[in-house]
């Protein structure tokens, strides 16, 4: 499941390159601002991967209990 998601990631990651490069090379603050963007967006995938890796040891711990 996590490689299906890593390979989707990687496909929007390509879209949205080829789709906004021609623009952000004219404007730089908007470089700044999807740069942000993508850091805020890149740390909240891992939170939710961490957060469904949790989930999912907590429970097969519970159900060795």
């Amino acid at each position: 499941m996590v490689n299906k998601l890593y390979k989707y990631k990687l496909l929007i990651l390509i879209v949205i390159y080829f789709h906004f490069m021609k623009p952000l090379i004219y404007d730089f603050k908007l470089i700044k601002v999807f740069f942000f963007g993508f850091m805020v967006w890149l740390n909240f995938y891992t939170f939710v991967k961490l957060l469904y890796y949790f989930k999912h040891e907590y429970f097969s711990f519970t159900k060795a209990l």
